[in-house]
């Protein structure tokens, strides 16, 4: 349940308002990175120190603990709404926080994709290869399909010779 502005005033001490203040709209936009940390960090801080009264008066009434704060008037209700004010505000800020990062993220894929773009722009243009044959008039070879020989022509001979006096060693072998 969100509070008006005028009710968390009406909750909080001047100081705190203060704080608060910096987590709606208009000065939450002006808050630099660092500022928007310190100010989540300080707000989770009352927000813990809150939490840890309002369950220490409600295990007092229960009766599961000694009363701590007997000075303290009231009921649980105020420091409980204080906690709630201290938690919508601190879900302003996470709010703000995960819009910066959206942004952030949104710019660094724009710069890397700008970025791509020129390095593909500036790389050496591939000429299209040969569109191969086509019909026309006329006569004209025929390109040969067959695959260069891999065997260098300087080692044909020795090859061919090996061969030749391996199938004659063969041949001289007595037959069994």
């Amino acid at each position: 349940m969100s509070l008006s502005v005028k009710a968390e005033r009406s909750l909080m001490a001047h100081d705190e308002f203060e704080l608060l203040s910096q987590t709606h709209y208009p000065a939450l936009i002006d808050l630099s990175d660092e500022d928007l940390s310190k100010t989540r960090q300080r707000l989770r801080d009352l927000r813990d120190k809150e939490r840890t009264f309002v369950r220490g008066m409600r295990r007092g009434q229960r009766g599961k603990a000694s009363a701590r704060g007997g000075s303290f008037p009231g009921n649980v209700e105020k420091p409980a709404r204080r906690k709630q004010v201290f938690t919508s505000a601190l879900k302003r800020l996470n709010a703000e926080v995960a819009r910066r990062e959206a942004i952030a993220a949104q710019q660094a894929l724009v710069e890397s994709a700008q970025r791509a773009l020129a390095m593909k722009s500036s790389a050496a243009r591939r000429p299209h290869p040969a569109p191969g044959r086509s019909k026309r008039s006329g006569m004209r070879p025929v390109e040969s399909n067959r695959t260069e020989n891999l065997v260098d022509r300087a080692h044909v001979g020795r090859v061919v010779r090996a061969t030749k006096v391996a199938q004659a060693r063969k041949d001289a072998r007595p037959n069994v």
